[in-house]
């Protein structure tokens, strides 16, 4: 397996690009008056939480 060097700029961009694609999934749960629904809206949280956090450590300088 080969691994392509990508730049801290690209990373920050797609973990915006995935937070922002979380935080849609997240609302369409929360907005969807299924009660099915309620453990997807439950990870979906989890995985925001994730995302903020992964962004936040990788704009936070060393």
């Amino acid at each position: 397996m080969t691994l392509i060097p990508v730049d801290v700029d690209t990373q920050l961009v797609r973990m915006r690009l995935l937070l922002a694609e979380l935080q849609a999934e997240a609302a369409a749960y929360r907005a969807d008056p299924d009660p099915t629904h309620t453990e997807d809206a439950q990870r979906f949280t989890c995985y925001l939480g994730w995302a903020r956090n992964t962004l936040n450590r990788m704009q936070t300088p060393a």
